[in-house]
């Protein structure tokens, strides 16, 4: 009979035990789970690190693109922040001396004449943009300085054209020299490429101007370049002629009242 008390006894604290057992590992397992969450919610914040990763390229697809709307070149001295900067720099670094022009300049109130003389004082033929438009842009060897370019401008690459836009160009042999003119209204009207383009930025007060006039050299060349509009005139793709467009035949500035 005690026997059976202690017995009984050791079976109700065996239940006991097992019952304390049971509860310490559902507490272990609670335990777990709670810390396992725990971790499930810092790994869950983990997904937005490449959220905030793809907002950074974005940013960066922006600021790309930004840059290839300005790709147009480096800022010009003394272009202001009101205006874009010019495709083309004009400094003394790239004034040839081995081509060279000469201007005849009349200078008026509501507009600025060139006759001018292309020279090439070079041992190789040369192809030189001859245009009746010229381009004003800022002139970045000159304070409050503006050039008068007749010269190659890079192609947009957002806009399909009917055919390549081109210059027309004329042919200079060695110790050869061509005439022309070029003839701008005051005020001046800055470059822009197309109609509606932010114009470049020029001096509020330009106080000289000087011609420059673009060329390449005829060996440098490719297959079909340049093509013929007529019998004596000829045209150059200004893609190309851009990208081999290294020095200009620039005259001396001439002061503006």
């Amino acid at each position: 009979m005690t026997m059976r008390i202690l017995q009984g006894r050791h079976f109700s604290g065996g239940a006991r035990t097992s019952q304390r057992k049971r509860l310490r590992l559902s507490l272990v397992v609670l335990a777990t789970m709670s810390l396992l969450s725990a971790c499930g919610a810092g790994g869950g914040s983990k997904p937005g690190v490449p959220s905030s990763d793809v907002t950074s390229r974005r940013s960066a697809g922006n600021k790309t693109s930004s840059g290839s709307t300005g790709n147009r070149g480096a800022s010009s001295p003394g272009a202001g922040s009101s205006g874009a900067s010019s495709p083309i720099q004009i400094t003394d670094s790239v004034v040839s001396a081995d081509v060279t022009v000469s201007v005849e300049p009349t200078v008026g109130s509501t507009s600025v004449m060139f006759k001018y003389k292309l020279t090439n004082d070079s041992s190789q033929t040369v192809w030189a943009v001859h245009s009746p438009t010229v381009s004003v842009i800022p002139d970045g060897g000159r304070k409050s300085g503006v050039v008068a370019a007749m010269a190659f401008f890079p192609v947009r690459r957002d806009v399909n054209y009917v055919q390549p836009p081109y210059e027309t160009v004329v042919k200079l042999e060695p110790k050869q020299t061509v005439e022309g003119s070029a003839s701008m209204q005051r005020p001046f009207n800055p470059y822009d490429d197309l109609e509606g383009d932010k114009k470049v930025a020029l001096p509020s007060k330009p106080t000289s101007i000087r011609l420059c006039i673009g060329y390449v050299a005829a060996d440098e060349l490719p297959a079909g370049q340049p093509g013929g509009l007529s019998s004596d005139k000829w045209k150059m793709d200004r893609d190309i002629g851009y990208r081999l467009q290294r020095k200009f035949a620039c005259s001396k500035p001439t002061p503006l009242k």
